[in-house]
């Protein structure tokens, strides 16, 4: 019976020291796979909707990152990081935008999921173009300066009158704008974009 007792109270005393403390969360989200790869000058990331795994490349050293305790948000839709490596662009399925810098410091940008336009918000793709990363949403295309992580412009995409959804391949080449959406693709010339993004 002693024995017993003992066992029980080791099984206890084991439990409650593993649980997390009055006010505090702990995430058990899934990272054994990722859907993005990403890389800063230091870290490199791995993405799924979940949240972000951070791994350090100078101590070696790992972070898991969700809303738990540095994201803004949940339901990850796309991930991107900057090919210079100086910041990581998170986007999320309600429009919600996190940049993740170096340092792992967030920065929340929230114009598209604050934007009184009506429509799936979600951003579906991310093109670098400079100092600006271009972000196609299910509201339409968005500039974005990366230093101070303002929206510089806004389009909606209008096909047959109705807004169109830039839902993935978001490139500029050749002075031209290319994406894809769920009918077909599309090109227009840089500089009618925001004339005139009518098709």
């Amino acid at each position: 019976m002693r024995q017993t007792l003992l066992l029980l109270f080791y099984i206890l005393s084991n439990t409650v020291q593993s649980q997390v403390g009055i006010g505090s969360w702990q995430s058990h989200n899934p990272m054994s796979s990722f859907s993005w790869i990403g890389e800063t000058q230091d870290k490199i990331f791995a993405a799924n909707k979940f949240g972000i795994l951070s791994y350090d490349r100078t101590d070696n050293s790992t972070e898991v990152l969700t809303k738990v305790n540095s994201l803004s948000g949940t339901d990850i839709s796309i991930f991107e990081c900057l090919p210079n490596g100086k910041v990581c662009v998170v986007g999320y399925s309600n429009g919600n935008l996190d940049f993740i810098d170096n340092n792992n410091v967030i920065t929340n940008q929230p114009a598209i999921m604050n934007s009184q336009t009506v429509g799936d918000k979600s951003v579906n793709c991310v093109f670098f173009d400079g100092a600006n990363a271009w972000l196609g949403s299910g509201i339409g295309l968005l500039q974005i300066d990366l230093t101070t992580f303002n929206v510089l412009e806004y389009t909606p995409v209008n096909y047959n009158g109705e807004n169109q959804p830039v839902q993935k391949y978001l490139q500029i080449w050749h002075n031209h704008i290319h994406f894809i959406q769920r009918i077909s693709s599309f090109e227009l010339q840089f500089e009618h974009f925001y004339k005139s993004c009518l098709f």
